[in-house]
């Protein structure tokens, strides 16, 4: 598609607004907070900060809960610089009240919390690792500096998520996620884990860029770079050389979609557009087999895909219907 110069300047002067220590306009940071709960329902809360949109430095806010026969409970908050502080150990993001942070509660000092809380929905999620599952990074230079980790590739999760009537406790198993620079990873972005007692799975992919990691019944497994292939609309493969091989299917009864940059201005939605640059986020719940050491275990799965999409004015936000085909 040709982009009009007109647009690409407008653009770039959008993004040059404010001010921030960070150089490059394309900086971000994200973090994601996964879970699996045991009931079946997920937690996709995530937060960020980036210096694209009229002020730099700004920080959003997103988090869901979805469950089966239940309404989705959604949270989205953006905060103005003033109210974003990010420590240099990335252990304690705040934006304004709401945040992620490590060692809340002195008792437990290895245990993330994330809050977000407004007049109608809360959330407040903890997040302790498991024994012996130690981060894990990787460095790309894809069109910039990028950097990918699973700050916590294995954990255990409890906390609270309410709306109204709607919600209640969580219990489950979940995994911390962090990615950031100002690299361009190309294509859609595809996390893919497995998890449930004695059992981590996890492979993100975009571009150039890959993190694998498993563990099972306690151990780290030596994974090795891995593949996947999609042979079917709800199916998925990952094959490990030097681990376990995974399939993955998927139901639409559970999960949702959410546009990326929907906290942005008209204007801006529109120049985004034009360039190319308008993405969704799906998140979506499964199951999986994994075939390991000539055993067969059987644990619950999510999904997440970052991918292009149209762009549809004002009519179209965050849905939760039904998200792909069924197999034939």
């Amino acid at each position: 598609m040709s982009v009009p110069m007109s647009a690409l300047l407008a653009l770039s002067l959008l993004l040059a607004c404010g001010s921030h220590p960070t150089d490059s306009l394309r900086w971000r940071e994200h973090w994601e907070l996964l879970v699996i709960a045991r009931d079946g329902s997920l937690v996709d809360a995530n937060l960020s900060v980036s210096n694209t949109g009229l002020l730099r430095a700004q920080g959003h806010l997103r988090a869901a809960r979805w469950s089966e026969g239940e309404a989705p409970i959604r949270y989205g908050r953006d905060v103005a610089p003033i109210e974003v502080s990010v420590d240099p150990e990335r252990q304690n993001m705040r934006l304004g009240w709401d945040g992620l942070r490590l060692g809340e509660d002195p008792m437990a000092p290895e245990t993330w919390t994330y809050r977000a809380r407004d007049t109608e929905s809360s959330l407040l999620v903890h997040l302790r690792p498991e024994a012996g599952a130690a981060p894990l990074a990787v460095d790309t230079d894809e069109r910039g500096a990028w950097r990918v980790e699973a700050t916590v590739p294995a954990g255990t999760v409890n906390g609270w998520v309410s709306s109204g009537p709607r919600g209640g406790l969580v219990e489950g198993w979940g995994v911390l996620l962090h990615r950031g620079g100002d690299g361009q990873p190309e294509g859609t972005r595809t996390t893919a884990l497995v998890m449930g007692p004695e059992l981590s799975i996890g492979l993100d992919h975009q571009g150039q860029t890959q993190l694998s990691w498993a563990r099972i019944e306690g151990q780290t497994l030596a994974t090795g770079p891995a593949s996947f292939e999609r042979p079917r609309p709800a199916q998925l493969l990952l094959r490990f050389p030097d681990g376990p091989e995974v399939e993955i299917r998927l139901q639409g009864k559970v999960g949702g979609r959410t546009l990326l940059s929907e906290h942005l201005t008209l204007p801006e939605q529109r120049l985004l557009a034009l360039v190319g640059a308008w993405q969704e986020r799906r998140t979506r719940r499964g199951w999986a087999k994994v075939r390991w050491q000539g055993r067969e275990l059987v644990a619950s799965a999510m999904v997440v895909t970052e991918s292009l999409t149209d762009w549809k004015g004002t009519e179209w936000k965050s849905q939760d219907e039904p998200l792909i085909e069924t197999d034939p």
